[in-house]
């Protein structure tokens, strides 16, 4: 049983997180994915048919297996044929943040924000963060895909819960002031923090949660170290992608990684720039996803 807080600020944080919960629960296929409180790749070679006759979620899966994040020679034509090539844990975690996407779905704007184009910077996080984990040999890179792709769920969550405070929030984002300084006084909590109310209800584990939470400062996380080592890929695949393609003031709020996160990775500067010029192509591909 949960227990109201008592402060004013806590009741309306309190509430908005219940709204959270209640308004974004999980869809069909993505509840299956996670029905065991966790990835399976077993059920990749169940995925067709538990899509079913949902053609505009296969339309979506095939063009998330076919985007030329993934450099196939050739397009697939059917989930069946990419199941064949794909690894099965990739598969089940594309189609699940396919799915998850359409949650999120659409071209609101707001000021400087595009819902469309904050979801393919999204897209691009979880991307170029599953690579800078393969790069380095640090933290998961299935976990890095995920939690990347998440990492800034919580502003869509804001927009579509509270659209009058995120419109105030953005507003004095686009005035140049910090959005978390600004992010409890008008749209009630911290955008890391709504989303990591949503995801745990949806049965994501801590090595998601923790990265999705914490990403913005590494300096205070108490974390076992591989956990850790995800959360800096996260960061540095959030600072690349910023600087890269940043168009909103939310994005260009971020800034540089610090030396701890680059120290983590085992990356100097010069490794980073390495890792943007991969990335570059990535952001690229990812517009193509949505």
């Amino acid at each position: 049983m949960r227990i109201a807080p008592s402060s004013l600020q806590a009741k309306r944080r309190f509430k908005i997180a219940e709204r959270a919960r209640w308004q974004f629960t999980l869809p069909p296929l993505s509840a299956w994915l996670l029905r065991g409180g966790d990835f399976d790749p077993n059920d990749a070679a169940l995925l067709s048919q538990q899509i079913g006759a949902n053609s505009k979620l296969r339309s979506t899966i095939m063009r998330w297996f076919n985007s030329p994040v993934y450099n196939w020679s050739r397009p697939f034509e059917s989930v069946h044929q990419a199941g064949m090539v794909i690894d099965p844990q990739h598969q089940v975690r594309i189609a699940f943040l396919a799915d998850i996407g359409g949650l999120v779905d659409g071209h609101a704007r707001v000021g400087s924000y595009n819902r469309r184009d904050h979801w393919r910077h999204c897209i691009g996080v979880g991307a170029a963060a599953s690579l800078l984990s393969r790069m380095t040999g640090k933290g998961n890179f299935l976990d890095a895909l995920i939690a990347g792709t998440l990492h800034d769920f919580g502003i869509m969550i804001a927009e579509l819960l509270v659209p009058t405070r995120f419109r105030r929030w953005i507003e004095e984002i686009d005035l140049g002031i910090p959005p978390d300084a600004c992010a409890e006084a008008t749209i009630e909590a911290k955008p890391g923090e709504l989303a990591a109310i949503v995801l745990a209800q949806w049965g994501l584990g801590e090595k998601v949660l923790l990265p999705v939470r914490n990403h913005q400062n590494i300096s205070e996380i108490e974390a076992p170290p591989h956990i850790l080592e995800t959360i800096c890929c996260v960061r540095a695949a959030k600072a690349i992608c910023c600087r890269l393609h940043c168009q909103s003031s939310i994005l260009q709020s971020i800034d540089d990684c610090d030396g701890e996160v680059l120290e983590h990775l085992a990356l100097r500067r010069g490794g980073m720039r390495m890792a943007e010029i991969g990335v570059a192509s990535l952001i690229q591909a990812c517009a193509k996803i949505c």
